[in-house]
């Protein structure tokens, strides 16, 4: 009995790359539906891999057949590699959709501008840290591009107001845009970026150039289908939210993330749990003007927060923790870093999270050893990260009993305890990662699933 084709096909969905390689030779009717699939997403892992793959097909009759059904194309592993010999043969492509060279700061202008003239059908483009791309790219994308959803120049500092304003205004369907650190745009790309209605992404953090809130107030206001807003560090932005109408309501707002606005007060943080009544994520590390009062505000949020960032938020106190807690029962990570007020009886409350996931307490001097048991109880069985660094009051004692109780954990970092760092629990930190502060280097200590697990294997052995 002969099996349909297609009854064949959907087998063959199920195998793994290297066995749909294998199984291309089988006939031909396979090798019309496997080389597809093999060639739809290209992603390289390494240099090695990438060099094989240059290699192999520089010379191959069939090079132009393959590169026909490329569709997404990731090079952001292998930034410091890919050069324009590689990206040359990358032109052979006519029908990316998604192309992801994020940080490839070693490509030039012209290999970009023409893979962007081949393929017409792009929607999502990615070219963050490119921190030398021209001003022009951004003309040759609403030149070619006009598919463009997603676009993502984050850090490419030489980028300006000409071209933005042409890309939203010829691309009609673009509704996510990653802006962070474009110093050169002023409000002139904030005006034009107002005037659209079906934004879903928009991340502006650092973007120094823009100071009328007024316009981002009519922004957010206009884009009530918002899902993601980034503003950090836009400190002329930071009250935008006092600009909003009374009876604006924008239910579909799903992160927020306002770090580093030492303005916001909290007030502000009272009118975002009206307006905004649906998040689930709200960062403000680093808003110093905010008290408790801006906790009892977030317990409005009860039923959708999940994650909340309040490090160096130097006011906040354990009365305010506590109020928070009590309501917001459905976090599963919450950062309190560098809070300086927080004793035990703020972890207390945190540690009777039943879906905790990653707590973040780093530099919270006043927490002792009764923080980390607390951590290790019942509640426990969720919780995989735990930042830790800096507490100085606290000894190895309690961190190995967190280590050895806590079965999820995967990720401790206890940095810069000195108790900890003289004793054999530091033996089995993790090693010393690349790009560390040189500072932190001698007082480094973290532990990863495997030096945990080696760490509990030990103990069992002793006992």
């Amino acid at each position: 009995m002969r099996v349909p084709n297609e009854v064949c096909f959907n087998i063959l969905s199920y195998l793994e790359a290297d066995e749909l390689r294998c199984k291309s030779t089988v006939c031909t009717s396979w090798r019309n539906f496997i080389i597809p699939t093999l060639w739809e997403k290209v992603v390289f892992q390494n240099e090695a891999q990438l060099n094989n793959f240059f290699d192999t097909l520089q010379y191959s009759k069939d090079v132009s057949y393959y590169f026909r059904y490329l569709r997404k194309l990731n090079c952001s592993r292998v930034r410091k590699f890919l050069t324009d010999k590689h990206l040359m043969l990358m032109t052979l492509a006519t029908g990316i959709s998604r192309l992801n060279l994020s940080g490839c700061t070693r490509i030039s202008e012209p290999l970009i501008g023409k893979l962007l003239y081949q393929n017409l059908n792009l929607v999502t483009i990615n070219f963050s840290n490119i921190f030398s791309l021209p001003a022009n790219i951004l003309e040759y994308i609403s030149d070619n591009c006009p598919n463009l959803k997603a676009l993502n120049i984050g850090n490419c500092g030489l980028v300006e107001d000409t071209g933005m304003v042409q890309i939203i205004k010829r691309c009609p369907y673009l509704n996510r845009l990653i802006i962070p650190n474009c110093r050169k745009l002023t409000d002139v790309s904030l005006q034009i970026l107002s005037e659209k209605e079906d934004l879903i992404e928009l991340d502006i953090s650092g973007c120094e150039g823009f100071h009328n809130a007024d316009t981002l107030s009519r922004l957010v206001s206009r884009n009530r289908g918002l899902k993601e807003l980034s503003m950090d560090g836009c400190t002329e932005l930071s009250h935008f939210i006092t600009f909003l109408n009374l009876n604006c309501e924008l239910d579909a707002m799903r992160a927020l993330s306002l770090n580093n606005l030492p303005d916001l007060k909290d007030s502000d943080i009272e009118l975002i749990t009206c307006k905004f009544s649906k998040l689930n994520s709200l960062f403000l590390s680093k808003c110093i003007g905010l008290t408790d009062s801006s906790l009892l505000s977030l317990t409005k949020l009860s039923q959708s927060l999940t994650t909340l960032h309040l490090g160096h938020c130097y006011e906040i106190t354990d009365i305010g923790v506590q109020c928070l807690l009590k309501s917001c029962k459905n976090i599963t990570y919450i950062d309190f870093g560098g809070c300086l007020r927080l004793s035990d009886i703020a972890v207390s409350a945190i540690a009777k999270l039943p879906y905790l996931q990653r707590v973040g307490l780093v530099k919270c001097i006043c927490l002792t050893d009764l923080s980390v048991i607390l951590l290790s109880g019942s509640f426990s069985r969720n919780l995989e990260r735990v930042h830790l660094s800096y507490c100085i009051g606290l000894t190895a004692k309690s961190v190995s009993y967190l280590m050895y109780n806590c079965k999820t954990l995967k990720h401790l970092s206890v940095t810069g305890i000195n108790s900890i760092l003289c004793t054999e629990l530091r033996s089995f930190s993790r090693p010393i990662p690349d790009g560390i502060n040189p500072s932190q280097v001698p007082v480094f200590c973290a532990f990863t699933k495997v030096e945990i697990d080696l760490f509990r294997e030990f103990i069992r052995n002793r006992i």
